[in-house]
């Protein structure tokens, strides 16, 4: 059986392993167990570098590596640039207030009742006079 290993290590953890399963596997006492030689697997003495890898190792500029403890100093933390001008330039607006209905397209003088400009309590007025208008009949 040929076992091929990446490195060295792995090779001599496996050799430990099983030299450990073969003198538990004999527990006759006083008699030494023969150990069978591994050979070294073939390819052993290449690196466990991919083709690819080696090929644009060739062709890539070294790197210039620096401690990860070394950083550089952080030096702009925020910026508002422009961002004032750009509001001012049409006005900073207040929000819209929901309060009363705009008045935006609407005729003032209209005679029909769909616009009335203090809407809100003359709803409230009419509902009233109704519920009295039924009380009384």
């Amino acid at each position: 059986m040929v076992v091929l290993f990446r490195s060295k290590c792995v090779e001599q953890e496996y050799l430990l392993s099983k030299s450990q399963e073969l003198t538990s596997a004999a527990k006759i006492p006083n008699i030494e167990v023969e150990m069978p030689e591994v050979s070294q697997p073939p390819y052993s003495n290449l690196p466990t570098v991919s083709i690819r890898a080696a090929a644009a190792s060739e062709h890539e500029q070294p790197i210039l590596k620096t401690p990860d403890d070394v950083a550089m100093a952080k030096s702009k933390n925020h910026t508002n640039h422009n961002q004032n001008k750009k509001a001012h330039r049409n006005g900073i607006k207040t929000p819209q207030s929901h309060r009363t209905r705009s008045m935006k397209g609407v005729d003032p003088k209209m005679p029909s009742l769909q616009f009335r400009r203090n809407a809100k309590y003359a709803l409230v007025g009419s509902r009233k006079a109704r519920l009295e208008a039924r009380a009384d009949s």
